[in-house]
């Protein structure tokens, strides 16, 4: 039988919760020096969080899929 999922997706997290959780693997001192490129990146992440930018890359599904021209695919382009 299939569950339905019933209810609300959860609250966006605030750009405090987004730094702490950001930061966490960045605690350890070695790290220190690279401060300010890490807050470059926090940045860019905690924008693309912001404005909902769940898969920025895509392309075309292509041959062998349902939809082909389906434009939603994460996984880089086969080569």
């Amino acid at each position: 039988m299939i569950k339905i999922r019933k209810g609300q997706a959860p609250a966006q997290l605030s750009g405090i919760q987004v730094h702490d959780r950001f930061t966490q693997p960045f605690k350890d001192p070695l790290f220190a020096p690279e401060e300010a490129a890490l807050a470059r990146v926090e940045n860019v992440a905690w924008k693309a969080y912001k404005d909902s930018r769940k898969v920025p890359v895509t392309h075309k599904a292509g041959k062998g899929y349902a939809d082909p021209d389906d434009a939603k695919l994460e996984s880089p382009r086969p080569k």
